[in-house]
């Protein structure tokens, strides 16, 4: 018997000490935490994947939701296209906007969206890459800004010498009326003060030069403006000291100094006149101008694609609903009555992004108000269209030849048959 008990005491394993107990119970808890936080992670990665393919509009109209033609638009995409707004403002409303603009990434590898602050340091970045892509294009501009520079240091100098001239001829006694003192006065301190125009230009002009998106436009504006004025001036002051000359009642010794006077003005005026017609055949770059002209709307969604840009503000993406059944909504909603039409801009601009060559919409009407122009009674509807890259056009056919079709030569007017002469003739 004691040796039964003997050989079983020796078989069994040896009892845990407290402390291998507390490292099991430790290893245990371990484990077990850690398999707590995989599960969670699958759980919540699980989740991330459904919502981000099943998302829920909540809002009374499902008017923050992509159409299905949208959505089909997205999945046959050819080109790769870029959407980002530029908005500052947070309020509901635009959230909802912004939320439904990200959805376009969803449905196609061709779209990214990013939204951005403009005036923060990355929107200024986002501008900074905008003006890149016309840097190529914009060099012809920035040279015909600098002839235009050139344009006005020259008008200036051909302006100067007239100064000491003019001043002369005030004080020489030879103005008899107070009409031709007067006019002499105003001609001397526009000479005078010319120069002093072209440097407060020269300033404004950097100014505009510096901006992000420099205003090439109105920079050669403001120079063909500057040559233009003292140009006129000249044909003005020519025109009023040949009146003098030719009036028998002028003096001689008035004649005498004012006949140099006005050839020489004259010749000047020629010079100018030539500088001003190089001016006029510098231009901008049309759709750079565009673009940065519609990005000083303070919030715009952009959509790019590799070789066009289009800019759509966020106010034109929000109208009231005045239908019937908007107005009889309940009290809590009201604010539905505000209606979201930016899916319809933004694929509106997508799909003539896609076009390659502009489809033509004629609307055809007698009557003397174009139907498309800005009270005609189809303006809303050629807006859209041209938004969607239509090309759209008015024809009368009642005098107006056909509007010309993409492609097609315009044809030489019929000609039309002799009249009949009539009886007696």
């Amino acid at each position: 018997m004691s040796s039964e008990q003997s050989s079983e005491q020796t078989s069994r394993p040896p009892a845990d000490t407290s402390i291998q107990r507390r490292v099991k119970f430790g290893t245990n808890v371990a484990l077990t935490i850690v398999v707590a936080i995989v599960i969670v992670v699958l759980i919540n990665a699980m989740a991330y994947r459904y919502l981000k393919t099943m998302r829920v509009d909540a809002t009374y109209s499902r008017r923050y939701s992509l159409s299905r033609q949208t959505i089909n638009l997205a999945r046959s995409l050819k080109k790769q296209y870029r959407i980002v707004t530029l908005i500052a403002q947070s309020v509901e409303e635009i959230e909802h906007a912004k939320s439904l603009i990200g959805e376009y990434e969803r449905y196609s590898d061709k779209l990214t969206v990013e939204h951005l602050n403009p005036i923060t340091s990355r929107g200024d970045q986002f501008k900074k890459t905008l003006l890149a892509r016309y840097e190529t294009r914009l060099e012809p501009v920035r040279e015909a800004i600098e002839e235009g520079r050139k344009a006005v240091t020259e008008a200036a100098a051909l302006l100067t010498p007239y100064a000491d001239r003019l001043e002369a001829l005030r004080k020489s006694g030879a103005l008899t009326g107070i009409e031709q003192v007067g006019f002499i006065r105003q001609v001397s301190s526009f000479v005078e003060r010319y120069p002093q125009g072209t440097s407060d230009l020269d300033r404004v002009i950097d100014q505009k030069l510096e901006l992000t998106l420099p205003d090439y436009d109105g920079v050669l504006r403001d120079l063909r403006e500057m040559v233009e004025v003292p140009e006129q001036n000249l044909a003005q002051i020519v025109t009023i000291f040949s009146a003098w000359i030719d009036d028998e009642l002028t003096a001689s010794a008035l004649k005498e100094q004012v006949i140099p006077l006005r050839d020489e003005m004259g010749q000047t005026r020629k010079q100018l006149a030539d500088r001003v017609s190089r001016l006029r055949g510098l231009e901008g770059l049309d759709d750079y101008n565009r673009v940065r002209r519609e990005l000083e709307n303070p919030d715009t969604v952009m959509i790019m694609s590799d070789d066009e840009v289009r800019v759509i503000a966020l106010a034109s993406m929000f109208r009231r609903d005045t239908s019937q059944e908007a107005q009889q909504q309940a009290p809590e909603q009201k604010d539905e009555a505000l209606l979201f039409t930016g899916e319809e801009q933004i694929t509106g601009a997508l799909v003539g992004m896609e076009m390659e060559q502009k489809p033509m919409v004629i609307f055809v009407s007698s009557a003397q108000q174009p139907a498309t122009g800005p009270r005609g009674v189809f303006a809303g509807v050629a807006e859209r269209l041209r938004t969607m890259n239509f090309q759209v056009e008015d024809w009368n056919p009642s005098g107006q030849r056909p509007p010309i079709f993409p492609g097609q030569q315009p044809q030489p007017p019929t000609p039309q048959p002799p009249a009949e002469p009539e009886p007696g003739q």
